[in-house]
């Protein structure tokens, strides 16, 4: 199954969602997929959250202070993005 970031409002969402309805109701056969809608507004705090996950996936055990080194931020910086 493919996921596919789509960048756009509520009502963008809400526009997909009833076109899908529609194919539904018309009959046609879908394809399965994973749409997630980011409003753009919050693009640039899913891009953060992403690299770090990217960066945890590699490691057994880190502290802040260490990720925070490897990745060019400050602890602070690093520890608001998280909500720690």
């Amino acid at each position: 199954m493919k996921t596919e970031i789509r960048i756009g409002s509520i009502d963008n969402f809400f526009e997909s969602a009833k076109q899908t309805a529609r194919e539904i109701d018309e009959g046609k056969k879908l394809t399965r997929k994973c749409t997630i809608w980011v409003e753009p507004s919050n693009l640039n705090e899913l891009l953060k959250r992403t690299e770090q996950i990217q960066y945890l996936r590699n490691k057994k055990k880190i502290t802040v202070r260490q990720m925070a080194e490897d990745m060019n931020q400050s602890s602070a910086s690093l520890k608001r993005v998280m909500d720690l």
